[in-house]
């Protein structure tokens, strides 16, 4: 999200609490407005997603920051993301991070409209670990980031997920990054242990973008299936304002019923209108388990604030 900075100073404050005279204030956001058609049914013409963020930047060591989506259809998801980060202790390169945000787990890159698989597969897999209240801990070099984090996935009154990331990027053009995801999950009446691993590969010459990414399980308890999917992209950056992307997505739900969509190729275009309005359009054709494939169609075009 582009931010616009303002600086400001604060007067005083009567409480006595420290005064920060160069407090960084950021406020940033998204709206999309798209037409969306899958298969046979009925277009449909509406507003995508909409985001209000706000980033308070105190010193080299404090800063917060609230995310807020207004189209979220459960009340509960309106307050997106809220954080605090403490960072730079004693000039080391470690921060900490406190709040409800994603854990991490996955990179997830896409130049299209629609999500790779690898990060959620239609509505039964998702592998994001998004909308969970957490503290992560990472450690960042020129070439190395790790993090690590716990953070709440269920009902019990304990943290019960355990998630890090490492990412090495030994060349200027190329970078690596392995996850790992372990949580317990309510399934009717009972706690169900699973663990997830992620791998993801970015490589970028000039113009062109490649990544592919795995998302697995590794663990499930009572016989549950463990889904897998992977996603190979390519990105080419035309010109100044259009970028030409291509990706193909599999699913293997390992349920053995094929009701799952087994595979998906989209394409799509991104062309810059103006500094900050970019319209996108892509069309995907998805081959399901069982049924005849469904061709989609969907563009969007967004501001950013």
């Amino acid at each position: 999200m582009r931010k616009i900075f303002i600086l400001f100073a604060l007067l005083g404050v009567s409480s006595g609490q420290q005064v920060y005279a160069e407090a960084q204030i950021s406020v940033g956001g998204l709206i999309e407005v798209g037409y969306e058609k899958i298969g046979d049914g009925k277009g449909n013409l509406g507003a995508g997603d909409i985001e209000v963020g706000i980033e308070a930047k105190l010193n080299e060591q404090i800063s917060g920051a609230i995310l807020l989506r207004p189209d979220a259809e459960e009340i509960g998801d309106i307050l997106d993301e809220v954080i605090i980060t403490l960072e730079n202790f004693s000039q080391a390169p470690i921060s900490i991070t406190a709040g409800k945000t994603a854990m991490p787990f996955g990179v997830f890159e896409s130049h299209l409209l629609s999500d790779p698989w690898t990060k959620e597969a239609g509505d039964t897999w998702c592998w994001e670990i998004g909308g969970v209240v957490g503290l992560i801990g990472s450690y960042a070099q020129e070439s190395v980031e790790v993090s690590l984090a716990v953070y709440d996935c269920c009902d019990n009154e304990e943290p019960c997920g355990i998630a890090g990331m490492i990412t090495v990027a030994p060349m200027e053009n190329f970078s690596a990054s392995l996850s790992y995801c372990s949580q317990k999950e309510d399934v009717d009446t009972t706690t169900a242990a699973m663990g997830d691993v992620n791998l993801s590969l970015t490589y970028a010459a000039g113009p062109v973008t490649v990544d592919v990414e795995y998302s697995g399980a590794m663990t499930r308890e009572n016989g549950e299936p463990k889904p897998s999917a992977y996603s190979a992209g390519l990105a080419y950056q035309a010109s100044e304002p259009l970028e030409v992307a291509l990706r193909y997505d599999g699913l293997n739900d390992d349920d053995g019923t094929a009701t799952s969509p087994a595979s998906r190729i989209g394409a799509g275009i991104n062309y810059t209108l103006f500094e900050a309005a970019t319209l996108s359009c892509e069309i995907g054709s998805t081959k399901p388990g069982e049924d005849d494939s469904k061709t989609d169609f969907a563009a969007k075009l967004a501001i950013e604030f």
